[in-house]
């Protein structure tokens, strides 16, 4: 995770979500960027890509109304990789966001 997203710009921080009975992953990971920039250009050439066999979903994290914002401040930027797998099992489609 971090190699395909470290080429976009200075990675603050990774969250993967682990399932408690299992330890393996829940499908989706929050990726925090310092400048919104970066996290931009993740989004621009990651969405849609195929990351470890998997095509994903990557967009924005965090929604305040209808404006984007970043996790902590307006200086740091994240956003959330899903798998399109994890959407179809949770009943939404590929063009719906996941709750966090």
């Amino acid at each position: 995770m971090h190699e395909a997203f470290s080429e976009f710009g200075e990675i603050k921080n990774i969250y993967l979500n682990l399932e408690r009975q299992t330890g393996f992953v829940k499908g989706y990971a929050l990726v925090e960027y310092k400048t919104k920039r970066e996290a931009q250009a993740a989004i621009d050439a990651m969405n849609g890509a195929e990351l470890l066999t998997q095509k994903v979903v990557v967009d924005y994290a965090f929604k305040v109304g209808g404006s984007r914002v970043g996790c902590h401040n307006h200086h740091s930027t994240g956003i959330k990789v899903v798998t399109t797998e994890n959407r179809r099992l949770q009943g939404q489609s590929d063009n719906s966001e996941v709750q966090l």
